[in-house]
């Protein structure tokens, strides 16, 4: 009887293994750094998403100057704002010196959006200093 339940019990661990490593994602992280952006204001990128798929973005940003991202996203039945963290500098005292915004976005369902994401200062008609647009098409899994 013992043997039996030790048994029963290495299938059952074997078969959740299995299908535990039949499952995919294909999550995203791209990465930005202030000199990325001095290099080229305006940057871009395209995703091929399935359902439950996330993008997470790390961007440059300056908190102490005014200065943030923005998000605009076209088609929220795509893609959601999952999630948005700041990150204080990491420097020993210097001010001004630039933190980082985390922005996780995940697929929802079927469909293409655009994601428009604007780097200015708050208040005022202030053109964005930089950008990113994201093209996200989303696949069922």
């Amino acid at each position: 009887m013992k043997l039996r339940s030790i048994l029963l019990f290495a299938m059952l661990a074997t078969s959740l293994l299995l299908v535990s490593g039949c499952v995919t994602s294909h999550d995203y992280n791209e990465e930005f750094s202030c000199d990325d952006f001095e290099e080229e204001n305006h940057r871009s990128g395209e995703f091929e998403l399935e359902v439950h798929d996330k993008i997470r973005l790390e961007l440059c940003s300056n908190h102490t100057a005014g200065f943030a991202w923005s998000a605009e996203i076209d088609n929220e039945d795509v893609l959601a704002e999952e999630d948005y963290d700041y990150i204080e500098p990491e420097s020993d005292g210097i001010l001004g010196a630039p933190g980082t915004e985390i922005w996780t976005f995940e697929a929802v369902g079927e469909g293409t959006t655009e994601v428009t994401m604007e780097y200015s200062q708050a208040g005022g008609d202030i053109q964005a200093k930089w950008t990113y647009t994201m093209t996200v098409t989303v696949e069922e899994e």
